[in-house]
């Protein structure tokens, strides 16, 4: 062997042994791992000889057929990576990893290479993110019924369905009420106290264009009438004299 390819091999070990992630050599027809890095040992909390003598089965040992699955197909297809599974440390503990798998040739041994990654901290993440989803999930739903709840309380106080009258004249209102709801038109609906006529202006709105918007009510006669511009459309700091800040209007 020449200096250049000793260099060469003590290069490549040293990337071998000092990789972030746990690489082992794998012989699948004997159920035993045959080579394995120093992450690799630190992951799983054996020695190199305890490894060594240590069968897959052991590490896999309830998911032995997903393993023999996954060898299978890297086996048939070169590569296969999964993170569904889960390796059982010397102290009993099972860890979730990403494993991508390769094929080796080694004097005629069909052997596989598995470097794995532990993803704890990545299952965890993700279990907290399809909590905070599911979560997320089930206030848009109740927020939706307390929504229709509240609607159809809207609707059975104020739809003119509920308005019920014998008299010719209040039946030709509600059928004005119905023709005037469909227009751009703007409508004055007067009467004395009492009789009814801000149900009128919520039956027009619940049957216009605009009933999926809110209703803006205004008593205009507690707004003093010099005022009644900058209430119902607002005013920019510039347009009064005294130092208030911009107020949006009503509309």
């Amino acid at each position: 062997m020449s200096a250049a390819d000793h260099d060469t091999k003590l290069l490549l070990q040293q990337i071998y042994d000092t990789a972030y992630d746990a690489i082992f050599v794998i012989d699948p027809s004997a159920d035993h791992i045959i080579d394995a890095n120093t992450r690799a040992l630190t992951l799983l909390g054996y020695s190199r000889t305890e490894l060594f003598e240590t069968p897959i089965s052991q590490i896999h040992p309830k998911e032995m057929p997903q393993f023999t699955e996954a060898c299978q197909r890297v086996i048939a297809d070169g590569v296969h990576r999964t993170d569904d599974l889960h390796c059982t440390t010397k102290a009993g503990k099972n860890i979730p990893v990403d494993i991508a798998f390769s094929t080796l040739d080694l004097d005629g041994r069909q052997l596989i290479l598995a470097v794995v990654r532990d993803i704890t901290e990545r299952k965890i993440r993700e279990q907290e993110l399809h909590d905070a989803l599911t979560t997320v999930e089930q206030l848009k739903a109740r927020l939706s019924a307390e929504n229709s709840y509240l609607q159809a309380e809207i609707n059975t106080q104020h739809n003119t369905s509920e308005m019920v009258s014998e008299s010719p004249l209040f039946r030709e209102v509600l059928t004005r009420v119905a023709s005037i709801a469909k227009t751009q038109a703007p409508v004055l609906v007067t009467g004395e106290t009492g009789v009814g006529k801000e149900l009128i202006a919520r039956a027009i709105h619940a049957q216009s264009h605009r009933r999926d918007r809110p209703l803006i009510k205004v008593n205009c006669a507690a707004i003093s009438s010099t005022l009644m511009d900058h209430e119902l459309f607002g005013y920019e700091r510039e347009d009064l004299a005294c130092g208030r800040p911009d107020k949006p209007g009503r509309f």
